[in-house]
């Protein structure tokens, strides 16, 4: 935005100059929760009336306060820190046969991917990740480039319907990790979506701008959110760096919004991700397939944090026996509760917003 001086009296010019502030070269009417100078951190970010400066009247040219265009992009600072810190944990799949995915580490042991970058043990097993690959990394000890060969002897988790793979992999813990959370409604339509990824199995890179969700429901979620091939196994994170899917594909669309490959086709495409409530709901009612398998599912399933798990008997008001890997997770009362009239809401919500979308009257 264009920054322009507003007409008004100098500082100088005042009486009391303590009772306008200069911002950005506009005279402002001071803040109405005061400003210590000694201290001018004091105060509530909610009670600032920076815009209580009067509009010119309409029709009347010339200068004008700063304003908000076509909806609020503005971010908390540390939106970058964060982000930041989450894409550390972001790494870039190796194959043996030349292909490369994306994946992210969800514990300091385990990947998530998806099961066409890692279709079977086999693949795994012949597998690396690639940390910290970027065209500067960072310079601290998290920011230390390696190649970590993946271990699915450890860890091996897989499903072609949902298309995901957890994977074991050592010596990246110094990463970090990406949170789970099985909570269905960290996104509703219209709301915008960043990606980290490797495309083309290039230097890890950010999918920022033009990233709004254009459709979800209980499996999926379709953005406009750019992605390349390469980028599967990416996390989807909304606008709080909340996990909320992982990118798999491009697939066709009716959406009006979805775009066009070429200029003369009527076939129109969005990019798609795997809602993380949706693996979380397949890693609950999953049939083991040894005692191992179900050892490493109960352990998959203690990652994810949030309510909504199956296997609450409604009658008694108590859990259903858990592994030993997940009942150590403290539970408490009010959480339980919670839980309860959350499982109850959410499909009512995710109907309500269903209608709205199809246009039925609720």
């Amino acid at each position: 935005m264009h920054h322009v001086e507003a007409e008004g009296p100098s500082l100088q010019s005042t009486d009391h100059p303590e009772e306008r502030i200069e911002l950005n070269g506009t005279f402002l009417v001071r803040p109405e929760w005061g400003w210590n100078r000694g201290d001018p951190f004091r105060g509530s970010a909610d009670t600032h009336r920076y815009q209580s400066q009067e509009a010119k009247p309409s029709g009347e040219s010339g200068a004008r306060m700063e304003l908000v265009l076509d909806g609020n992009n503005l971010l908390p600072f540390h939106f970058l820190r964060t982000g930041d810190r989450m894409g550390r944990a972001v790494v870039k799949i190796q194959r043996d046969d030349g292909a490369t995915g994306t994946g992210f580490l969800v514990a300091p042991d385990v990947l998530l991917t998806n099961c066409h970058v890692l279709p079977c043990r086999e693949v795994a097993a012949s597998a690396v990740a690639l940390a910290n690959y970027e065209v500067s990394p960072p310079n601290d000890p998290a920011g230390r480039p390696a190649v970590s060969p993946l271990d699915p002897v450890s860890l091996f988790v897989t499903n072609a319907d949902l298309d995901f793979t957890f994977c074991g992999v050592g010596g990246l813990a110094y990463l970090g990790s990406v949170p789970l959370d099985r909570e269905r409604m960290h996104v509703a339509t219209d709301e915008t979506v960043t990606i980290i990824q490797h495309p083309r199995g290039r230097p890890k890179e950010i999918a920022l701008r033009d990233n709004r969700v254009i459709k979800t429901d209980g499996v999926v979620v379709q953005y406009s959110c750019d992605t390349e091939p390469g980028s599967s196994g990416s996390p989807v994170f909304n606008n709080q760096w909340k996990p909320i899917a992982i990118h798999h594909a491009s697939v066709l669309t009716d959406s009006s919004e979805g775009w066009r490959i070429a200029a003369n086709s009527r076939a129109r495409y969005l990019n798609e991700g795997i809602r993380l409530s949706a693996i979380a709901l397949w890693l609950d009612t999953a049939e083991a397939e040894s005692p191992a398998h179900q050892q490493q599912v109960a352990r998959l399933i203690a990652l994810f944090s949030g309510f909504g798990r199956i296997g609450v008997d409604l009658t008694s008001g108590e859990p259903d026996p858990l592994p030993p890997a997940v009942s150590q997770t403290p539970t408490s009362l009010d959480a339980l509760i919670e839980r309860k009239i959350r499982d109850i809401l959410t499909p009512v919500v995710d109907k309500i917003l269903a209608d709205a979308r199809e246009g039925r009257p609720a």
